[in-house]
C-alpha cells in the first residue's frame, strides 16, 4: 500500500471515529476491523468500509473493485436479510467532506477523498 493510500485511510478511519462525523449523531462509535474491512458501529447504523488490499482470492485494490464487490454483496445479503442492508454510499475526501446518500438525496455527512464506497446499514 502506498504512503498516499495510508494516510486517506488514517484521516478516513479519524473522521468516522468521531461521533460529530454522523448526521444521526450516535452516542459512541466503535470500530472493529477484519481482513479485509473496517466496520465502524454508529448505532443503529454500521458502515462497512472494504480495505485496498489483495489476498489472491479478494482484489479489493482499486475503488472500481471495492464499489463493484460492495454492490455484489448488498444484492446478496438483501435477499437474505430483509431491511437490514440499505446502500452503498460513495466517501470522498475534498474541502467539503461528504457521503452522500442516494436515498436521501442530499449530502447527509461530512467524510473524505480518494476514499472507498461503504455500506451503510
Amino acid at each position: 500500500m502506498r504512503n498516499e493510500d495510508i494516510l486517506n485511510r488514517t484521516a478516513l478511519t479519524d473522521f468516522l471515529l468521531k461521533t460529530s462525523s454522523y448526521p444521526h449523531h450516535p452516542e459512541s462509535v466503535e470500530h472493529i476491523q477484519t481482513h479485509a474491512s473496517d466496520v465502524f458501529i454508529a448505532s443503529p447504523y454500521v458502515y462497512k468500509v472494504k480495505k485496498p488490499v489483495d489476498f489472491g482470492f479478494l482484489d479489493f485494490t482499486t475503488l472500481e473493485k471495492r464499489k463493484y464487490y460492495l454492490e455484489q454483496e448488498l444484492v446478496l445479503n438483501r435477499r437474505l436479510t430483509s431491511g437490514i442492508y440499505l446502500e452503498v454510499l460513495e466517501i470522498s475526501l475534498k474541502e467539503q467532506i461528504h457521503i452522500r446518500s442516494r436515498r436521501q438525496d442530499r449530502r447527509v455527512c461530512p467524510l473524505d477523498e480518494g476514499a472507498a464506497p461503504g455500506i451503510f446499514s
